[in-house]
C-alpha cells in the first residue's frame, strides 16, 4: 500500500486532514490549545497572523485538530453513529444534522477566522452532518447536565412535594434522577472524587458576629456568641429550625457582612479557635473548570460543571422575606447527608466551608453539633476574645466591611 494512500485512509479513520500550515498561540482564543502550540513549536512564522520572530512561534495546525476533534466529538457526532432514526417517509433524519462551521461555533471555538475556516473544512470533506450527541447517543445526556438536572427535580421535590420520607419514594412515581437518595450519595462520590474533603488546622482564627441593642445587657461569653441553644435555633441556610449549627467566617468582614446591620448600630466581633483539626468539605476552593479542549479532561470537566453550578446554588443570596423557609430547604438536607450520613475513611465530617452570599470572596463556616448528651455541642470551639463595636454611620461600617 503506497504512503499517500495509507495517509489518506488514516485521515479517513479520524475524520480530518489538516491543512499544512502553522499557527501562533495568539490566533486561538483558548488557554489549552495554546499551550498545546507553545509545546510543539516548529516555524519562525504563523501562517495566519503574518508574524514572524528569529526563534520558533508556531506550530503545525495538526498539532491542536486531536484537541478540537475531541470537544466536537464530546458534544456532536454524526446522525448514523449516534442513532437519530431515519424517517424513510419524509426522507431525512428525525433530527435535522448541523454543519461543521455550526457545530464548531457554538462549542465555541474562538479563533482566527482563517484558521477557523480551514479547520471546519479539514472537518467537513469528511463529515458535514452533526448533531448534539452525549456519550455518542443523541438521547444521550452529559453527566453534569444529568446531575444537575437531578439536583433541580430533588430541589423542588424536598421543597413542594415530600420534605420527611423522601427517601422512600417509590422510584416510579418520582424516577431516577429525582431521587434524593440517590442525588445525595452522587454528590457524595462527586467531592470525593474531586478531593475537597479537606482538613482545617487546629488554631485557626474564625469570627462571627452578633448585633446588639443599647439596651442589651448580656455576657461577652460562648454561651451568648456561639450557636443558639436548639430551641432557639431559627432555620438556617444550611440548618433547619430547632437544630442548632454553628456559623462562622473565615475573614472579619465576611462575619459583619453577614449581620444585616443598618447603622447607627452596635454589635459584638467574637473571635473563635478550635483546639483540633477539623475535617471538611470544601466549597470554597472547587478546581477551574478544564477546557473542554483538554479531551483527558472531559470528565473531571463534567462533574466541576455540576459542581460549580451546585455551589452557586446553595451560597445564592435568598431575601429573608419568609420565602427563606423553604428556599433553604434543599442546602438543609444536603447539610444534613453530609454531618451524617457521608463518612471519609469511616468517620464524619466536622462541616461545610462554603461562599458568602454576601461579601465575593468571603468564606463561611458551618460546624456541625455533637450528638450527644453534652450541653456544649460545639466542645472544639473557644472563644478567644470578643469586642464591642459601634458604626454611627455608612463610613464607618464601610470600613469595617473593607
Amino acid at each position: 500500500m503506497g504512503l499517500a494512500k495509507t495517509e489518506w485512509m488514516e485521515a479517513q479513520e479520524r475524520g480530518w486532514e489538516a491543512p499544512e500550515k502553522s499557527v501562533c498561540p495568539d490566533c486561538v482564543d483558548d488557554d489549552h490549545l495554546k499551550a498545546v502550540i507553545r509545546r510543539s513549536l516548529t516555524s519562525l512564522t504563523c501562517d495566519y497572523c503574518g508574524r514572524e520572530e528569529e526563534t520558533e512561534i508556531a506550530a503545525a495546525v495538526e498539532e491542536i485538530m486531536p484537541s478540537v476533534m475531541g470537544a466536537l466529538g464530546h458534544h456532536f457526532s454524526s446522525p448514523e453513529n449516534a442513532g437519530v432514526p431515519y424517517e424513510t417517509a419524509e426522507g431525512g433524519w428525525l433530527i435535522e444534522p448541523t454543519d461543521t462551521q455550526d457545530a464548531l461555533m457554538s462549542l465555541p471555538f474562538d479563533c482566527n477566522d482563517q484558521l477557523f475556516e480551514d479547520i471546519s473544512r479539514a472537518i467537513s470533506d469528511f463529515n458535514d452532518a452533526w448533531v448534539e450527541a452525549a456519550d455518542g447517543s443523541w438521547a444521550g445526556e452529559h453527566e453534569n447536565a444529568r446531575l444537575i438536572g437531578g439536583w433541580n427535580a430533588f430541589a423542588d421535590h424536598v421543597k413542594h412535594r415530600q420534605r420527611y420520607f423522601f427517601t422512600q419514594t417509590p422510584d416510579e412515581e418520582c424516577g431516577p434522577d429525582i431521587d434524593p437518595s440517590r442525588l445525595l450519595h452522587a454528590l457524595g462520590d462527586v467531592v470525593s472524587r474531586l478531593a475537597l474533603i479537606q482538613n482545617i488546622s487546629a488554631n485557626t482564627v474564625f469570627f462571627r458576629v452578633r448585633a446588639k441593642q443599647n439596651a442589651d445587657a448580656w455576657p461577652k461569653d460562648k454561651n451568648n456568641l456561639a450557636a443558639p441553644p436548639p430551641a432557639k435555633a431559627a432555620a438556617g441556610r444550611m440548618n433547619p429550625p430547632g437544630i442548632s449549627y454553628l456559623y462562622l467566617a473565615l475573614e472579619k468582614p465576611t462575619a459583619i457582612a453577614e449581620v444585616a446591620l443598618v447603622p447607627p448600630c452596635s454589635f459584638v466581633i467574637a473571635q473563635f479557635t478550635v483546639d483540633r483539626d477539623l475535617t471538611i468539605l470544601n466549597l470554597t476552593n472547587v478546581p477551574a473548570i478544564p477546557s473542554m479542549f483538554d479531551h483527558e479532561r472531559l470528565s473531571e470537566m463534567e462533574l466541576l460543571l455540576f459542581l460549580t453550578a451546585f455551589t452557586e446554588k446553595i451560597s445564592q443570596l435568598v431575601m429573608k422575606d419568609g420565602s427563606e423557609h423553604v428556599e433553604y430547604v434543599p442546602s438543609q438536607v444536603v447539610c444534613e447527608y453530609f454531618a451524617s450520613v457521608f463518612k471519609r475513611d469511616g468517620l464524619s465530617l466536622d462541616g461545610i466551608l462554603y461562599p458568602s452570599a454576601v461579601r465575593p470572596g468571603g468564606r463561611n463556616l458551618v460546624l456541625f453539633p455533637q450528638h450527644d448528651s453534652a450541653p456544649d455541642k460545639f466542645p472544639e470551639v473557644n472563644l478567644q476574645d470578643a469586642t464591642e463595636v459601634t458604626a454611627e454611620n455608612w463610613a464607618d461600617l464601610t470600613n469595617l466591611l473593607s
